[in-house]
C-alpha cells in the first residue's frame, strides 16, 4: 500500500531532514522569539527592521542579524536572512499515470541566503542567493527543481518620496492575491523575473506598473538567464475601501510567449488579461470574487477566453479552534472548436496553481471546480486544513491541462469529469523560525480521465522549514 510505503520512507528520511535543519537552530544565541516585531514574511523583501534603529531597541539572538548599522547615524545598515527547507514527497500514479514513471519518491532541498542593504532612506539593494537540489523525480528533475548556486533575486530600489518607489533588477513579482502572478513557492525554485517595477501609493490607492522577463532556471553555477522571446508587463491597481470590508483590484496584464502549447497547437502568443477582484470581510464572513477576460493573438488566430472565481467563508470565532468554513467555485474556459482560428483556452500568466486545485496540482485552464474547505487552529502554533473538491472539463473539445504546456489529450471522449479529491494538511510552527507540515491527499480519477487509462492518485508529503 502507498501509505505504508510512505511511512517507511518518511521514517528513513526524517533523521536526515531533522539533523540538517536542527543543526542550525542550536547555534548559540538563537531564541524562539526576540521581539513581537520580529516577523518572517513569505516575501522576504517586505520585511522592515528599521525599528531596531531606535535607541531603546534591544535585539537578541538572531534578531541581531536584522539590523547591522554601518554608519554612525544608522541610515546605512544591513539586514541578513535565509532559509533551509527539506521536503519529501511520496507519489503514486503521478498525473493519473498518464505519463511514464508514475510512481516515485522525491526529496528536495532549498537553501536561500539574502542581504538587504539600506544605503540611505531613499536607496536600497537586495540580493538573494539560492542552492536547490532534488533526488528521485521520474523521469528527470524539472528546470525549476534543481540548480547550483545562483542569483535568485538582485535588485535596487530608489524611493524619491515616501509614496513612490522604482525597482530594477532580478525580483519576484507577487501581484494581488497571487493567483495570476505567483511566487511558485510550492515548487523548489521560486519564480523570479528580470524586471523593472514602479509603485505609487496615493492615500488608499496603490498603483503598480512593471515590465519583465521570467528567469529560466538552469542547473549550472550562476547560469540562470531571462527566457528569450518571453515577456510580462502590465498595470495593477488596488483601491482599499473606506471600510475594511470592501477593497477592489483592477488590472491589465500582458504575457508574450514564443511557443505556447495548447490542444489546438503550438504558436507564438500575446495574451492580454483584463480583470477585477472585490474582496473583504464583514463580521465573521469573508469573500473574494474575481472575473477575468482574455484577448490577444495565438499564431494567426485570435484569443477569446474568460475565467471567474468565488471564495466565500465564515469563521466561527465562538467555536473551539475558531474554524473557517468555506466554499469555493472556480472556472477557466476551454477551447470550443479546434481549427476555427479562435483559441478559447484560458491560461493565467504565471499562476498559483491552486487556482483550480486545493493541492496546487493543476494549471488553470478548461476546467470548473467546486470545493469545500475547512481551516481550524487547535492552538496558536497549529493549523489544520481539510478539503474536498470536484473538477470537470469546461469544454469536451479541449484537453486536460494537468501541467503547463503539456495538455493531456482526451480526444474521442465526451465525458467531463476529471477528478474528485480529498485533502488534509497539518502545519505546525513551534517557534518563529521553524515550520513543519504534513499533507495527505487522494485523487479519484473522473470519467474523462479514466476513459484514457487514468488511475487514482495518492500523495504523501512532509516538509521541515527553518528560516531566520
Amino acid at each position: 500500500m502507498l501509505f505504508g510505503r510512505a511511512a517507511a520512507l518518511i521514517r528513513s528520511r526524517v533523521a536526515q531532514i531533522f539533523s540538517s535543519a536542527f543543526a542550525l537552530a542550536i547555534c548559540p544565541g538563537a531564541p524562539a522569539f526576540a521581539s513581537d516585531r520580529y516577523t518572517i514574511k513569505q516575501v522576504r523583501w517586505e520585511e522592515d527592521y528599521s525599528y531596531l534603529a531606535a535607541p531603546d531597541a534591544k535585539p537578541r539572538g538572531l534578531e541581531r542579524l536584522k539590523y547591522i548599522p554601518l554608519s554612525a547615524d544608522g541610515t546605512f545598515w544591513l539586514s541578513l536572512g535565509g532559509e533551509i527547507k527539506n521536503r519529501l514527497d511520496v507519489i503514486d500514479n503521478a498525473q493519473f499515470a498518464l505519463r511514464s514513471q508514475a510512481t516515485y519518491t522525491v526529496y528536495q532541498l532549498r537553501t536561500l541566503l539574502h542581504g538587504d542593504l539600506h544605503i540611505a532612506k531613499w536607496f536600497r539593494v537586495f540580493a538573494q542567493f539560492g542552492y536547490f537540489d532534488e533526488k528521485g523525480r521520474k523521469p528527470a528533475p524539472r528546470s525549476y527543481d534543481i540548480s547550483a548556486v545562483d542569483l535568485q533575486q538582485g535588485f535596487a530600489d530608489v524611493s524619491p518620496a515616501s509614496f513612490a518607489r522604482l525597482r530594477i533588477g532580478r525580483q519576484e513579482l507577487p501581484l494581488g492575491d497571487l493567483r495570476l502572478s505567483d511566487l511558485r513557492d510550492g515548487y523548489n525554485i521560486r519564480r523570479s523575473f528580470d524586471a523593472a517595477r514602479a509603485d505609487l501609493q496615493i492615500t488608499n490607492l496603490q498603483l503598480t506598473g512593471f515590465w519583465g522577463q521570467p528567469v529560466l532556471n538552469r542547473k549550472g553555477l550562476f547560469d540562470d538567464r531571462a527566457a528569450k522571446g518571453e515577456s510580462f508587463y502590465g498595470v495593477y491597481a488596488t483601491l482599499a475601501g473606506p471600510a475594511l470590508w470592501a477593497s477592489v483590484d483592477a488590472y491589465w496584464l500582458v504575457r508574450v510567449k514564443p511557443n505556447a502549447v495548447f490542444s489546438d497547437g503550438t504558436a507564438r502568443e500575446r495574451r492580454d488579461t483584463f480583470g477585477a477582484r472585490v474582496y473583504g470581510a464583514l463580521g465573521g464572513w469573508d469573500y473574494n470574487v474575481q472575473g477575468l477576460v482574455q484577448t490577444g493573438r495565438f499564431g494567426t488566430g485570435r484569443i477569446l477566453a474568460y475565467a471567474a472565481t468565488s471564495d466565500i467563508g465564515w469563521t466561527a470565532t465562538a467555536w473551539p479552534w475558531t474554524p473557517r468554513l468555506g466554499v469555493r467555485a472556480d472556472f477557466g474556459s476551454g477551447d470550443l472548436k479546434r481549427g476555427d482560428n479562435v483559441l478559447n483556452s484560458f491560461d493565467a500568466p504565471y499562476p498559483n496553481t491552486s487556482y483550480l486545485s486545493l493541492t496546487s496540482a493543476y494549471w488553470p485552464g478548461n476546467a470548473w471546480s467546486l470545493s469545500a474547505i475547512g481551516v481550524a487552529k487547535p492552538d496558536d502554533k497549529t493549523t489544520v486544513y481539510l478539503g474536498a473538491q470536484y473538477m470537470a472539463r469546461a469544454s469536451t473539445q479541449d484537453g486536460f491541462y494537468y501541467g503547463p504546456e503539456s495538455p493531456i489529450s482526451l480526444a474521442g471522449s465526451g465525458a467531463r469529469g476529471l477528478m474528485t479529491e480529498v485533502y488534509s494538511r497539518v502545519r505546525w510552527e513551534p517557534t518563529l523560525h521553524w515550520t513543519l507540515s504534513g499533507t495527505m491527499l487522494y485523487q479519484f480519477a473522473g470519467t474523462a480521465t479514466r476513459a484514457v487509462g487514468g488511475k487514482n492518485v495518492a500523495i504523501g508529503s512532509m516538509s521541515v522549514d527553518w528560516r531566520f
